[in-house]
């Protein structure tokens, strides 16, 4: 897929509990097709610990659009949901030499190259 710059965020979660419980990421229904999160499935850690990294990648395919999205992470007893906005980078012009002429040059009007006879000269140059 095309893009044009890949930026990763994440937050990590908890059980509300003592135990782990499993969970369910995923945009909601219209949200922006930039963004992608994962995992999709897996397990919250219990309440005290580090928690679970949930990440959403955002990758525009378009500059000068705001971008949005919904993420939701649902649990068998909780649900969350944050409001997402990604910005495309700033456009900085590409700054390099061209390697094309920007524009060719036109013959003679009137004046016809004869090729074959160039190519006959250069054919008889050639023979020893």
């Amino acid at each position: 897929s095309s893009g044009i710059n890949a930026e990763y965020g994440g937050m990590r979660l908890n059980s509300l509990d003592s135990s782990s419980i499993p969970y369910e990421a995923y945009l909601e229904k219209g949200s922006d097709p930039d963004f992608r999160v994962y995992p999709p499935t897996g397990q919250l850690l219990p309440f005290g610990t580090e928690g679970t990294l949930i990440c959403v990648a955002y990758k525009p395919t378009l500059y000068g659009k705001t971008h949005n999205a919904k993420l939701i992470v649902q649990t068998p007893t909780s649900q969350w949901s944050y409001v997402i906005q990604g910005q495309s980078p700033a456009f900085s012009v590409p700054v390099g030499v061209t390697t094309t002429p920007g524009r060719l040059p036109r013959p003679s009007p009137g004046v016809k190259k004869n090729f074959i006879r160039q190519n006959m000269r250069i054919i008889s140059q050639k023979s020893p």
